[in-house]
């Protein structure tokens, strides 16, 4: 992603965001979204360390 810029995700997307310390992000979503038709996935502990240590592999290049 980059600063200043906006992107529109296609309906039945999915997407993710990985941001740094003290990111601010306007993130806009259509009227008819909510907690009932969204969906939600608990991360184990380690899924969780996963997803962390590839984020931090990003930010270091």
């Amino acid at each position: 992603m980059e600063q200043g810029k906006v992107y529109n995700v296609p309906k039945e997307v999915w997407f993710y965001s990985i941001t740094q310390k003290d990111t601010k992000m306007m993130y806009v979503q259509d009227s008819n979204c909510s907690m009932d038709n969204s969906d939600f996935l608990d991360l184990t502990e380690a899924e969780v360390a996963y997803i962390k240590g590839k984020a931090m592999k990003m930010f270091e290049m």
